[in-house]
């Protein structure tokens, strides 16, 4: 992965994990600021539902007094249309709402104010008439339609709660002052009433109405009472001044009620005040409901607010990480990336032989001027190294010039050396089998078989020390001379005496080396050997008996005037003699494990029956599959001379 790529994938991780920061943040800042809005919204609908409510309460007490006095009384017609405006609202509301729960409470509220609407309309005709009977059905009639309108309406304040719910603990606690204003207010409708003029006296049934309305509004200011002893002072304090008139002022006028009914005191005034506390009480439970729903919207609004302020910060955040991710991208791309990159195209120019000069950057980073620098040094040394090259190359052209002479030079050589081995062939009553390879080009080993008279056969075998080119022209001259040894036995002179006439005439200054001489005799059968130094032969009897023969001795060229011993054998009809160099049992295979010459024969005691021809692909397969590198690391050479 080059620079490039690598800053890529660094900045591409760097940029997705701000993305990964602060966009779930904006988003949250953005759903909060859109939630507390739809909260406004929806506070406002659900406060026209809970001013319906009231107003339905109120319209059903209205019907009650209008039945007990015969006559409207208080209200009934303000407090219908009140009702119907608030349902109305609250269902325009829901309407435009994006929620789909609150969308589909918009026709339940309609439905119930065009209900009023049309009853109110059959309610004032039918009056308007003045039949008692059809008034007093009528009347029946409209209290069990607001019964019914208030109980869904107070079905679908439930359905807003359960599904908008109570964001936090002030809204909590407005939502349950609320409750405790609506059952205050429910109280209170049940007291007018029984304050009426023409309502319950003081028989008995009156005193326990009273009585339980006494015990009913003292457990709700109670519970109220304790249940926001647990929410914040300025949260609840907008209900304090109605507890405070219902603890201080209704409960006392209510209870005096009582003791006027009982017979303790006079029941007209104690009925009147009580009216009076019912209606200023009422008065308050309007005041009261008006400042919870001023108080939410304040509340609300606030939260908006807050909102807002978290959402523009964010978004102003963001605004600011991308211009500044922007800016970085913009300096690593111009005064590193860029920069970085025209030093790797110099570079390959360079590597590839443009040495066009460097162009002088800008740079904003100084540790780049550095590498600029070092860019204009590799300049400068690759020119240097090119005019090396050249001269590299000249020079290397002579070299592969004097190489290619030297090369063939020493195939030459190698073709001279090929000419003087002989093939394998009859030569008297010996028939000759040889295996012949080189480690290198010119071989150290050498052998012949020549054709000393009608009835003696001469064979020799000579291993120069080391091998190669050098080896290979001191073997060529060793192999004259051993033919010229083996040529000059004559009947005075043995084959040792001319052995030692080779040693003696052997130039000191050309390498020594081994050698192996022997002369088969047809007549006696018998046959003679001289040993300088070579490796035992192996003398194979034609019942497949295997033996070494020799005495070892110097090689040639190592002292002068050494003397080598001659010693003889029987060769009969069937028998084989095998002469080779020491490099056919001295081969390592990839172990570093020598062949030897104990392996060598055993391999020729184990086929000691095959045929002559067999035998050398025998050796020969053996010694390839043991060096399995196919090149032999000294020269290889064996002849096998066989009577017939």
């Amino acid at each position: 992965m080059n620079i490039r790529n690598t800053l890529a994938v660094l900045f591409m991780a760097f940029g997705l994990t701000l993305a990964a920061l602060l966009v779930p943040q904006v988003l949250e800042s953005n759903r909060t600021y859109t939630s507390t809005n739809d909260q406004i919204v929806v506070d406002q609908a659900r406060n026209d539902v809970f001013e319906a409510v009231l107003a339905l309460r109120k319209g059903r007490t209205a019907l009650t007094l209008l039945a007990m006095r015969g006559e409207a009384g208080i209200g009934l017609r303000d407090d219908l249309a009140a009702a119907v405006m608030f349902l109305n609202r609250a269902a325009q509301t829901f309407a435009m709402s994006e929620n789909a729960v609150l969308r589909q409470l918009s026709d339940p509220l309609a439905q119930q104010a065009d209900r009023l609407s049309d009853n109110a309309v059959d309610f004032a005709n039918i009056t308007a008439l003045g039949d008692a009977e059809a008034i007093a059905a009528a009347l029946v009639m409209q209290q069990q339609l607001f019964v019914e309108v208030q109980h869904e309406t107070l079905l679908v304040r439930q359905q807003i709660l359960q599904e908008v719910g109570i964001p936090d603990t002030v809204m909590g606690a407005l939502q349950m002052m609320r409750n405790y204003i609506l059952s205050v207010s429910n109280a209170l409708n049940d007291d007018l009433v029984l304050a009426a003029p023409n309502g319950p006296d003081g028989n008995r049934i009156g005193l326990r109405q009273v009585q339980s309305s006494v015990d009913r509004m003292t457990t709700i200011n109670q519970f109220y009472s304790d249940i926001a002893s647990a929410y914040r002072p300025d949260t609840i304090m907008v209900a304090l001044d109605l507890a405070a008139y219902l603890d201080s002022t209704y409960l006392p006028t209510l209870n005096n009620y009582v003791a006027a009914v009982s017979g303790n005191g006079n029941l007209t005034a104690a009925q009147r005040d009580w009216a009076t506390t019912v209606n200023d009480a009422d008065l308050l439970v309007n005041q009261t409901t008006a400042r919870l729903f001023a108080m939410s919207q304040a509340h609300l609004t606030s939260e908006r607010e807050e909102a807002r302020r978290m959402l523009n910060m964010m978004l102003i955040l963001t605004a600011f990480v991308v211009v500044m991710f922007g800016l970085s991208l913009y300096l690593v791309t111009q005064h590193i990336v860029r920069p970085l990159t025209y030093v790797q195209l110099k570079i390959n120019d360079i590597a590839a032989g443009h040495l066009d000069p460097i162009i002088r950057k800008k740079l904003l980073l100084r540790d780049l001027d550095t590498v600029f620098d070092a860019l204009r040094a590799l300049r400068i040394s690759s020119r240097r190294r090119e005019m090396l090259t050249a001269d590299r190359l000249a020079l290397n052209e002579h070299i592969v010039e004097a190489h290619g002479i030297l090369r063939s030079e020493v195939d030459a050589a190698a073709k001279v050396q090929l000419s003087l081995l002989p093939r394998p062939e009859r030569v008297g009553h010996i028939r000759f089998s040889s295996l012949f390879q080189p480690s290198s080009v010119v071989a150290g080993d050498t052998y012949d078989f020549i054709n000393l008279s009608d009835t003696r056969v001469g064979l020799f075998q000579i291993d120069v020390a080391g091998h190669g080119a050098a080896a290979g022209l001191v073997s060529m001259a060793a192999h004259i001379s051993a033919r010229r040894a083996l040529r000059g036995i004559k009947p005075d002179i043995n084959l040792a005496q001319s052995v030692q006439t080779m040693n003696a005439h052997w130039s000191p200054e050309l390498t020594y080396f081994t050698a192996l001489f022997v002369e088969f005799d047809a007549t006696s059968r018998v046959a003679r050997l001289v040993q300088a130094g070579h490796p035992h032969p192996v003398l194979m009897r034609k019942d497949g008996k295997v033996l070494r023969i020799g005495q070892g001795g110097l090689p040639i060229g190592v002292v002068d005037g050494a003397v080598f011993d001659m010693i003889e054998f029987d060769f009969d009809y069937g028998d084989r003699l095998l002469v080779f160099s020491d490099g056919i049992y001295e081969n390592f295979n990839s172990e570093g494990e020598i062949y030897s010459e104990e392996r060598l024969v055993q391999l020729l005691q184990d086929n000691a029956s095959c045929s002559t021809a067999d035998l050398v692909e025998v050796i020969k397969s053996s010694v390839v599959s043991w060096n399995k590198a196919g090149v032999p690391s000294d020269d290889v050479s064996l002849v096998i001379a066989e009577r017939i």
